[in-house]
């Protein structure tokens, strides 16, 4: 073997080392196995056919996984009146999107919500198929206050794990984007 075949070998030996190594660098198991699976939605706020949903309602949803952020906008959130787009904004945090209609629905009308493909987690897999769910709006506001229903650890509890986690449950379902460890869930 001349001494350019030998380099020729060892060169390719290297080059095939780290392409190995750079694609057991792009995600995936430890194995080097890439992540394929797709997130899914796990929840809705109204639920999938609710009747009487308060026109004043925002709609959410709930994701299995941490999305990318990125790719939860209004393009990839919709609602809409029959085929007519609702104006609105799209907030996300944690796992959980929100559309806020720019004024309130309308009355006894059916809606229908859209999460499309183009929703994606951390990894870049989008969901396996557009999510879509319907509801109808009742002829009311909501206007009564969401109260807190029970609390984890319960109220003057003693021997509290010093690991528990705290938790408290509400009447209704809460905008996430007002539960914060700032300013609305905070312990002293």
């Amino acid at each position: 073997m001349t001494r350019s075949e030998s380099y020729s070998k060892h060169s390719l030996l290297l080059i095939a080392l780290l392409l190995t190594a750079f694609m057991a660098g792009c995600g995936g198991d430890s194995k080097g196995t890439p992540e394929i699976s797709s997130a899914a939605v796990s929840s809705t706020v109204a639920a999938n056919f609710a009747a009487g949903v308060p026109i004043n309602q925002k709609i959410a949803v709930t994701f299995s996984e941490v999305m990318s952020p990125l790719t939860i906008t209004a393009t990839t959130f919709t609602l809409k009146q029959g085929t007519t787009p609702v104006s609105g904004t799209v907030a996300y945090l944690g796992v959980t999107a929100t559309f806020t209609p720019s004024s309130n629905l309308t009355p006894n009308t059916a809606y229908t919500a859209t999460i499309t493909t183009g929703a994606r987690n951390l990894a870049g897999n989008a969901l396996a198929s557009n999510f879509v769910w319907s509801f109808t709006t009742g002829a009311f506001t909501d206007a009564t206050a969401p109260t807190v229903s029970s609390t984890v650890p319960v109220i003057a509890a003693t021997g509290v794990p010093i690991n528990q986690k705290i938790a408290a449950i509400f009447s209704k379902s809460m905008d996430p984007l007002t539960i914060t460890a700032t300013t609305t869930f905070i312990l002293t």
